[in-house]
């Protein structure tokens, strides 16, 4: 193996991956790319996760201790 071989230049990291992958005898099977649903439904689970934690805390506080009593 020469220094060419190992200096390869890649325009993406997915591009590297899948040299990686075949270096190694593996073809890359999965498909890599979200569209605009894809990261409205991660970014709307986030955002619902932070707000009922933080509902929560306020309403613990709130009744001055824990919520069950």
């Amino acid at each position: 193996m020469s220094v060419v071989d190992i200096e390869r230049h890649h325009s993406t990291v997915a591009e590297r991956d899948v040299d990686e992958l075949a270096e190694f005898g593996y073809k890359q099977e999965l498909k890599r790319d979200w569209g605009l649903m894809h990261n409205f439904g991660i970014s709307f689970s986030i955002i619902s996760v932070i707000t009922g934690i933080t509902t929560l805390f306020e309403y613990g506080l709130n009744t001055g201790g824990p919520g069950g009593t």
